[in-house]
């Protein structure tokens, strides 16, 4: 897959976890809701608010915790190309509903590399060539990122990142050398 900023707004999130009740308990500076129907509906005001039909949205895993047609109904509330790389709660989602869905994903975005997880990684695909890894699971908690990655989830500021919000990250961090196990 590649994409141009020139050409679309490119924005990413994970672990939105629609219908979870225990993640306003586990996450309540991004989710200060009273129960879930408050935090849905919450959650998708704030998506089409900030994306646009034509956009592209990179969904980095645990979409929702919500019964198949509970969730068909919110995704197909949401603007936007939405691409999805399955995380460990996405067992039950239905991918007819996305543009693209897969475990894992490589675009290339303005020329770069850009690796997508849900899991965060020490290493990946062209890392030592400059490439991005965004990944999710971890809620914002800090998990030690190495060289040019970046916790994408919800839960970090409570927004989808923007291209932009990455590329201003990443860009100028150092690109980390190919590590070599001299065993082999």
């Amino acid at each position: 897959m590649k994409l141009s900023s020139k050409d679309n707004k490119i924005w990413f999130t994970s672990d939105l976890h629609f219908f979870h009740k225990r993640v306003i308990e586990f996450c309540p500076k991004t989710r200060p809701y009273s129960n879930v129907e408050e935090m849905n509906t919450d959650l998708i005001s704030k998506w089409n608010n900030t994306v646009d039909t034509q956009d592209y949205v990179f969904i980095l895993g645990d979409v929702s915790f919500g019964k198949q047609q509970e969730t068909d109904t919110i995704i197909k509330r949401l603007k936007g190309n939405k691409i999805l790389v399955m995380g460990n709660h996405d067992k039950g989602v239905k991918t007819p509903l996305f543009a693209c869905a897969k475990d894992y994903l490589v675009a290339k975005i303005d020329g770069i590399d850009v690796v997508m997880f849900h899991f965060p990684m020490l290493q990946w695909d062209k890392m030592h060539y400059g490439s991005y890894h965004l990944f999710g699971h971890v809620h914002g908690n800090p998990v030690g990122n190495a060289g040019r990655s970046m916790d994408v989830g919800w839960d970090v500021d409570g927004k989808l990142f923007s291209w932009e919000d990455v590329n201003n990250k990443l860009k100028d961090l150092p690109v980390l050398p190919h590590v070599a196990n001299k065993a082999i």
